[in-house]
């Protein structure tokens, strides 16, 4: 039995009326997750299927959430017994990346700037009711986590490319950005992959999607995540505003406060560690399984590594700063 049969007749206990035209596969670049859309006399609903049962349910533990808080994003109706399948309400087809691609750059401001104050409003009205020991996938951002994304650099991306490189002082490097990381003070409910194709805009709202592996983590990677996403586009003048404002609008929700330069120490060893797992996803879905959209990525995510690479913080990195001059 294919996936499509499976879902169909799923969806026929529910839905006796349909037919199998009613359901249209979805596009899902990088995940193994696969999508149908419902279309029914009145509405669209989302049929999602996927193998991973702890990731379904950490996806509908946390839709939960969201909706208890009233933070807009997809809302769980139902889901298989197995948890193989779940399906959720539409949100719609346009992501945000789409939309700044074709706007200008202060509307892409203004259009950012609303999406990170929603942001902060979601890391932290989650972290107030998540109970972190529910979730199944990762529960924190720690230390092998960490490891894990620095050495998909270095499998998926270094080696693929069979650039030169002196092992023993990577490692040291590796070992000096997860110090960094692991002592990086403000943390909360941490969305992991929060950029602009996992926002999309619909009904005249952003909407929150695929955020199954949200952790406890440091807030500042999810403004990372989306301001230095490659295909963005986004201006070191237009970055440098929108760390400032994700600064003002986080403050309202800190009894604690740190100053400027302790926000802008963790926000540069962050950019650093998302952009190396960022090239080690590229490596993987594009130089691997040549998958264009990632492969048109690369040069871009390069861009951006040579964007940071004059920033004095990156001294400490002397290995990955060799690297970075080779691309």
């Amino acid at each position: 039995m294919t996936v499509l049969q499976e879902v169909y007749q799923y969806l026929r206990q529910s839905f006796p009326e349909i037919s199998p035209e009613h359901l249209t596969p979805l596009s899902a670049d990088a995940s193994d997750r696969k999508y149908f859309r419902l279309q029914l006399q009145h509405r669209s609903l989302i049929a999602t299927y996927s193998e991973n049962k702890e990731e379904n349910k950490d996806f509908i533990y946390i839709a939960s959430l969201l909706a208890g808080h009233e933070i807009p994003a997809p809302k769980v109706l139902q889901h298989s017994n197995d948890m193989r399948i779940y399906l959720q309400s539409d949100a719609g087809s346009q992501a945000l990346l789409s939309k700044i691609s074709s706007s200008t750059r202060a509307d892409n401001l203004v259009t950012l700037q609303q999406v990170i104050t929603q942001l902060i409003a979601m890391q932290w009205n989650v972290h107030s009711s998540i109970d972190y020991e529910q979730l199944h996938h990762h529960r924190s951002f720690d230390a092998p986590l960490i490891y894990r994304d620095l050495f998909y650099f270095k499998h998926y991306f270094l080696d693929l490319k069979e650039l030169a490189y002196n092992e023993a002082a990577l490692l040291r490097d590796f070992e000096q950005l997860v110090h960094n990381v692991q002592n990086i003070r403000h943390r909360a409910f941490m969305y992991r992959d929060f950029q602009s194709r996992n926002i999309h805009f619909h009904e005249n709202q952003y909407i929150f999607i695929d955020f199954q592996g949200g952790m406890y983590g440091p807030v500042l990677y999810d403004l990372v995540s989306l301001i230095w996403q490659a295909k963005a586009g986004i201006s070191a003048q237009d970055k440098e505003q929108l760390f400032q404002h994700y600064l003002t609008e986080t403050s309202k929700f800190l009894s604690t406060k740190l100053s400027e330069s302790e926000w802008r120490i963790d926000y540069n060893h962050l950019t650093l560690l998302r952009l190396l797992q960022v090239m080690g996803a590229y490596g993987k879905l594009g130089l691997l399984h040549n998958k264009k959209h990632f492969l048109e990525s690369i040069e871009m995510g390069i861009a951006n590594l040579k964007e940071i690479l004059p920033y004095t913080f990156m001294q400490e990195f002397p290995a990955i700063r060799q690297i970075i001059k080779q691309l």
